[in-house]
């Protein structure tokens, strides 16, 4: 079974989200700058995390289109957790956090850039299921299904429709490629709509996440994407 991971940023249950980012947006190396298909020549520079006053130091803080590219944001605890993983390329930047106008020492605090990868030649596209849905589109409906045969097929559509259409799969699945050599938590980009920009984790992980006692984030299982043979 596959889960999409984010941090929590609302009750119930304990929660932290970034509130206030102080950040100069002229600055060629500010954290804004960051990428999500490669890591900076630059030191990026990150302004001190300023927590919501309903914010809980947990061990993931919602940091949603507050930073560039593509990350997580983890106290130490939750990055060894992650760092004992199968992960794409990452990097790590120790940020400052601030709670009810107190600097945070412990626990400690990083931004985890992680690098969106070429995976989609993970995907069996005989035996998966994908549609189009404009971005204006509000209704509950799946949108127009779209036949895609081939890695190069998926490629090109997205970058056609890209401006105005959502990428969705009501079913993903996953070929020998991927079950060879498994990642334990990777990205679709541009699969999912908006649910895309949030990372994917097998099982093994959600254990390791559990049994560490890690707090401030949640699951929602994927049927959609299912291994070879299911």
């Amino acid at each position: 079974m596959f889960y999409r991971l984010r941090a929590r940023y609302s009750g119930p249950g304990p929660y932290a989200e970034w509130e206030t980012c102080n950040h100069d947006l002229d600055s060629p190396v500010a954290q804004h700058n960051l990428r999500d298909d490669a890591f900076p020549d630059f030191q990026p520079e990150f302004p001190p995390v300023l927590l919501s006053r309903r914010s809980s130091l947990v061990d993931f803080v919602y940091a949603t289109g507050v930073v560039g590219g593509t990350g997580l944001l983890v106290s130490e605890k939750a990055l060894g957790v992650l760092e004992g993983m199968k992960l794409p390329p990452y990097q790590i930047y120790p940020l400052e956090v601030v709670h009810q106008e107190k600097r945070v020492a412990s626990p400690r605090y990083f931004w985890m850039q992680i690098l969106l990868i070429d995976n989609y030649g993970w995907i069996d596209f005989a035996r998966s299921e994908f549609s189009l849905k404009h971005h204006l589109d509000m209704e509950e409906a799946p949108g127009e299904p779209v036949e895609i045969r081939s890695e190069l097929e998926l490629k090109r559509l997205i970058e056609a429709k890209r401006a105005d259409y959502h990428m969705l799969a009501s079913r993903i699945t996953l070929n020998g490629v991927h079950a060879r050599s498994p990642f334990d938590l990777f990205y679709f980009d541009w699969i999912g709509g908006l649910s895309s920009w949030c990372s994917i984790i097998n099982d093994r992980l959600k254990s390791a996440l559990e049994k560490a006692g890690v707090t401030g984030y949640e699951l929602r299982e994927r049927p959609d994407i299912v291994m070879p043979g299911e």
